[in-house]
């Protein structure tokens, strides 16, 4: 299972990162510069109410590029409220007991985020990952789904990525 995050352990990440080291996901030019922040808010089972991670944005430094990019934990689906973790027993549950056993354990989904959380990964993903040695949920298989599909596991929009970006060298940070 992956362990949820909270504002102290994020901060302390965030703290943690050299910004003038990080390659720009777009033009992989090194360093990138505090830009804002935003509130991001996820439906999050540990705690029982939806939880609120003030998410850095960074801008790269390259006067050509300027694009801005948030640094997001791994425990976080891009463009969802639902937490990674809930999204894998989403995919994994095969019956209407399963799916309510997920929804009386996080009282914030409901079956809609269930249906589109299904939706999603049958559409787009179940395909995709037939083609990655590693297992649903380690690191090396985010990793994998960057560097093979230029996309976050889950991640629908059509915001490229690549195995050099905030998302993956957050991910190793991670204490957990």
């Amino acid at each position: 299972m992956i362990a949820e995050i909270t504002q102290s352990d994020y901060s302390q990440i965030i703290n943690a990162l050299d910004l003038l080291a990080l390659p720009c996901p777009h033009c992989k030019c090194v360093g990138m510069c505090i830009f804002a922040y935003y509130i991001r808010r996820v439906k999050n089972c540990s705690f029982d109410e939806k939880t609120e991670l003030r998410i850095l944005r960074v801008r790269c430094l390259n006067e050509e590029c300027r694009k801005t990019h948030a640094i997001l934990p791994s425990t976080i689906v891009p463009y969802s409220q639902i937490t990674m973790s809930d999204t894998i027993d989403i995919i994994h549950c095969e019956s209407k007991e399963e799916a309510a056993e997920i929804l009386g354990r996080n009282l914030l989904l409901d079956p809609k985020d269930i249906y589109r959380t299904r939706k999603r990964f049958t559409e787009y993903w179940k395909s995709k990952i037939k083609n990655i040695k590693a297992t649903m949920g380690d690191s090396s298989f985010f990793t994998a789904c960057i560097d093979k599909y230029r996309r976050h596991f889950m991640q629908i929009p059509s915001t490229l990525c690549s195995s050099y970006s905030c998302y993956h060298l957050l991910w190793s940070a991670l204490p957990f």
